[in-house]
């Protein structure tokens, strides 16, 4: 059970049967340079900030990630003082903070953190095991060929009375699978069971925003002013946010087709949409 052993793996396919020694070696080199150079800050921010969100965020899986968190000490019998200190991920993330990055007063506490890590558990650790596992094109064909050998040597201990047997369970069991199932007994939610109004409404404020933009169509400053729609709901401290743009200052004009094919902006649009998503900004406030 990976809750009672840790394990650490790194798989690959469709490698040649003769790199695995220099695939061997690569990780090592990797290995070795981690603990040479260490690791960015940069790069330990951004990895401790996706881990803070993954963990807080309320998916459907929301329930059952909470209780697989635990699950490790409690197999452990780690019980002082709670196994639900797992779910404290504010402090778990502050104390992880402290030890590597440091506060604004406080130099880290030990810097080395991950490294040390890497070092104990990847480098130093001689409990390793490499798997090969090649493809066989006969498989299918022995599968085949092995069934039908099992059956064989199976038919050959029945008798006609358990042969008729199977023959009728077969039979009875299509027909089960046949017959026309009676989709009133499934739990259904109906209209009438959505109530017209929510027992607990959800408070919305809408304010007004005044943004400096750059037109590039006519190359000039605009203050653009945008509805900004807040609800506040329970969302485990993170803030979720969408926008809506108007593109057609983007174009020369907004009636003409072949305009629009001939300017470049909305060919970059979908890059530009997947990069700015992925911009940070850690160090923002709300307005900027």
């Amino acid at each position: 059970m990976a809750t009672i052993q840790g394990s650490f793996t790194i798989g690959l396919n469709n490698v040649k049967t003769g790199d695995a020694q220099d695939i061997r070696r690569r990780i090592n080199s990797t290995l070795d340079s981690i603990m040479k150079n260490g690791f960015k800050r940069e790069r330990v921010e951004g990895v401790l900030h996706q881990f803070e969100i993954d963990q807080k965020h309320r998916s459907g899986t929301f329930g059952l990630n909470l209780l697989f968190r635990m699950l490790s000490l409690v197999t452990h019998k780690v019980y002082e003082p709670s196994p639900l200190i797992v779910l404290n991920i504010d402090d778990l993330i502050l104390d992880i903070k402290k030890k590597v990055l440091g506060t604004d007063d406080e130099a880290p506490t030990d810097p080395k953190h991950f490294e040390n890590l890497v070092k104990k558990y990847l480098i130093d650790n001689q409990h390793k095991v490499e798997i090969t596992v090649k493809p066989d094109k006969e498989y299918m064909n022995k599968l085949d060929i092995e069934e039908n050998k099992s059956l064989g040597l199976l038919e050959a201990t029945l008798s006609d009375q358990s042969k008729d047997y199977i023959v009728q369970k077969s039979n009875e069991l299509l027909e089960h699978q046949e017959r026309e199932l009676d989709i009133e007994v499934l739990p259904t939610l109906k209209i009438e069971d959505i109530p017209i109004e929510a027992p607990e409404p959800v408070k919305i404020n809408v304010d007004t925003w005044t943004y400096d933009v750059y037109d590039e169509a006519k190359k000039q400053e605009l203050a653009l002013n945008t509805d900004v729609i807040q609800a506040k709901d329970i969302t485990n401290d993170i803030s979720y946010y969408r926008m809506l743009y108007d593109l057609k200052p983007l174009f020369k004009t907004n009636d003409s087709i072949s305009n629009i094919e001939n300017d470049a902006f909305h060919v970059v649009m979908p890059l530009f949409a997947m990069c700015f998503a992925n911009m940070g900004a850690a160090d923002m406030g709300m307005n900027n």
